[in-house]
């Protein structure tokens, strides 16, 4: 009878500090402000007053390499909650009883703030107690940095395979679950616990099956039933493509943190190389789909440099040939990886095909619902790409770019994350599908990211012959310094 009791009144106080929520949460200023106000010492409480459009965006991982991993599983996954701006994120796990926390249990959760160009990690400790900011939170601590690196960054996989999330494939602006894959079964006890466990149960969703959702609606892409499998697509509170959004939401500020790492290299390395730069974003006058853009200056690329200098600075095409040999390799690792639980939707030769490592066949195999890296698909016509271009870029300016993206389990050289964040709306009629756009960041990075700081205003209509010529007697000098 006394148990009873106290759940009973810590039910009826969680739904009176609900009451207090705000709007939004978009940074760590206004999240510690709400747990202040409302006297909140553990995370029930915590999400019992956080605004229900941050809840209604969140991604379900149930498996992980991330901190508390032992905690993690397909009954009770990790939470990430970033609502629909993703500015500011937070993740929790269930608690240890899959109920509800008690004075005394020591939990974390984990933070993310973007800010601009700049990241910052925090973890917050609650008791059940005490004011979890009694405490000084330390910023960006070494057991994020360890991981998110000195300069932080977050960590997802670039489009279309999230290994170890719920909707680990993602495709025509749906996250899914290919029906009688492991994941599938994983997911089927997760939505037990969901009526259940009280960490869950409030998290809005909309999980329906591929079948479904286009008998209901005209689907840019729909279920042909004797070319796919059915799937259930992964739905939260905002859209169908949770796990594709966030990945959005972190590759643009990853985006940003490039562009801030290449505008503060010396001023003379600036100077010598601001007309490759300036001839680049010429190629970024396009609209519409990224299979529009024409790379008419990129192919000129090598022009750009002097014969003096090409045991200094490696030649393009060499350059191209050593990432798609390793995109090759880094590719198929993530395929094999997501392919273990996630089976993808192609009745035809969806597992890897030896003699097609790339699967550029996507037509005949029917692989559209499938795990491939997007960027290749951009490659076949012209050979190259926005994230080889930028790759390269990196490189010949002193940069890391093996570890530029923000990719975890592999398709480090993958920067597709698919359309801009501030490109996803509500759908007509309940459909989540139609106001779908889409446009490509890293197809844009010269003049998005960098815009005109990093080139002369003086640059400004000049051909792209005309700029590689001053880049030509720029680069020469440079080096001969």
């Amino acid at each position: 009878m006394a148990i009873k009791l106290i759940i009973t009144i810590l039910l009826l106080s969680i739904g009176s500090i609900a009451k207090a929520s705000i709007d939004g949460v978009n940074n760590w200023s206004e999240f510690k402000n709400l747990l202040v106000k409302n006297n909140v010492v553990n995370i029930d409480e915590m999400l019992a007053v956080l605004p229900i459009d941050f809840k209604n965006g969140y991604s379900l991982m149930y498996e992980t390499q991330a901190l508390d991993k032992n905690l993690v599983s397909a009954k009770r996954p990790k939470v990430i909650m970033f609502g629909r701006k993703g500015k500011f994120m937070l993740t929790y796990n269930s608690h240890k009883s899959g109920g509800y926390a008690q004075p005394g249990d020591v939990e974390k959760i984990e933070t993310l703030e973007i800010i601009d160009d700049k990241m910052y990690l925090r973890e917050l400790s609650f008791n059940g107690k005490t004011n979890p900011f009694a405490k000084t939170i330390e910023v960006n601590p070494k057991s994020c940095t360890q991981c998110h690196g000195q300069d932080p960054k977050g960590l997802w996989d670039p489009y279309n395979s999230w290994v170890g999330a719920y909707g680990s494939l993602s495709r025509g602006g749906m996250d899914f679950i290919r029906l009688g894959t492991p994941e599938h079964n994983k997911f089927k006890e997760y939505l037990k616990e969901q009526k259940i466990n009280p960490r869950y149960k409030f998290l809005n969703s909309n999980y329906k099956t591929f079948k479904k959702w286009s008998e209901d609606f005209d689907l840019y892409r729909p279920y042909v039933e004797e070319d796919m499998h059915n799937a259930i697509i992964i739905g939260d509170g905002h859209t169908t493509l949770p796990n594709q959004v966030l990945g959005m939401a972190l590759g643009e500020h990853n985006f940003r943190r490039l562009a801030r790492q290449m505008l503060v290299i010396s001023k003379e390395k600036k100077q010598a190389f601001q007309f490759l730069i300036k001839g680049l974003s010429l190629d970024e006058n396009y609209t519409g789909n990224p299979r529009n853009k024409k790379y008419s200056c990129a192919s000129k690329l090598n022009d750009f440099f002097p014969t003096s200098v090409q045991k200094v600075v490696k030649p393009f095409e060499v350059f191209t040939d050593e990432v798609l040999t390793s995109m090759k390799s880094d590719y198929l690792v993530q395929k094999s990886l997501v392919l273990q639980n996630n089976k993808g939707l192609s009745r035809i030769g969806s597992i890897f095909d030896p003699n097609d490592p790339f699967d550029f066949n996507l037509k005949d195999r029917k692989l559209v619902f499938d795990p491939f890296p997007l960027s290749n698909l951009f490659s076949e016509k012209y050979r190259y790409n926005g994230s080889v271009i930028l790759l390269f870029v990196l490189d010949i300016l002193g940069l890391d770019y093996i570890n530029a993206n923000i990719n975890v389990n592999s398709a480090k050289f993958n920067f597709y994350y698919g359309s801009q964040l501030k490109c996803i709306g509500p759908g007509k009629n309940g459909s989540p599908f139609e106001d779908f756009c889409f446009d490509e960041p890293v197809e844009r990075f010269f003049t998005n990211y960098l815009s005109n700081s990093f080139y002369s205003k003086e640059l400004d209509g000049l051909s792209c012959d005309q700029l590689s010529k001053l880049s030509r007697e720029s680069i020469s000098k440079y080096y001969r310094k």
